[in-house]
């Protein structure tokens, strides 16, 4: 499968040191096995079983998704949940602003780039309400704020160990999100590697999530950009 492909599926763009690694994603672990797919054609029944039913289950089942391992770069987690805080439009990542010689002389710029529609401004809009809710009554409680109104998703995942399988005692614990949830102006991405003694991305890194994102937030304000 070649890089191109894999960005086309995703809407994500993959860039340079990271596509080694998520090209290992290609190969199956040797965790997986026939059980495996035996489990994914029963999960794919029951889906079809109970989608009709969702927004009845849907109250039980707020915030919850896979609990596997993860590679995703973390440039590219919060990319991603940015383009659904943005009205579904994928922004190029960058970290630097600007390069000035020793004079203090602006050699080049770099800003806000559109790169493309990954999703329609409907679902987009859906999306940020379903992540809202996970904050509000999810996994992601422990990212709530009284000043703001916050959006995001945990994860917790088991690393691979040297010889391919999983562990069950190294962990990585995430929350991706934006704020403020109804007009969003920020995204952030909390990784934590290797957490203890809890490693839950609803407990770990979620409360992170909660301070950052209020400081920043704050901090705009004082500076003249308001937040409503």
């Amino acid at each position: 499968m070649s890089e191109k492909h894999i960005d086309e599926l995703s809407g994500i763009e993959t860039t340079g040191h990271e596509w080694d690694g998520i090209k290992e994603l290609n190969n199956p672990l040797p965790r997986w096995s026939v059980w495996t797919f035996y489990a994914t054609i029963v999960w794919a029944l029951a889906y079809t079983i109970f989608y009709p039913a969702w927004p009845m289950l849907s109250s039980a089942t707020t915030g919850v998704l896979g609990y596997s391992s993860r590679n995703d770069v973390k440039a590219e987690l919060a990319a991603a949940v940015a383009a659904i805080a943005n009205d579904g439009r994928y922004m190029k990542p960058y970290v630097v602003q600007a390069i000035v010689d020793k004079h203090g002389e602006i050699i080049k710029e770099y800003g806000p780039e559109e790169v493309r529609q990954v999703i329609s401004p409907e679902t987009s809009k859906r999306m940020r309400q379903i992540l809202a809710t996970v904050v509000e009554t999810g996994t992601g409680k422990m990212a709530q704020s009284k000043l703001y109104r916050f959006a995001g998703k945990t994860g917790t995942a088991q690393k691979v160990e040297a010889n391919g399988t999983y562990s069950h005692s190294k962990f990585v614990a995430s929350f991706i999100g934006f704020a403020p949830a109804d007009d969003p102006e920020i995204a952030i991405a909390v990784i934590v590697d290797e957490p203890r003694p809890y490693y839950y991305g609803g407990v770990v890194s979620a409360p992170a999530f909660k301070m950052i994102a209020e400081d920043v937030l704050k901090y705009r304000q004082m500076n003249g950009t308001p937040v409503d």
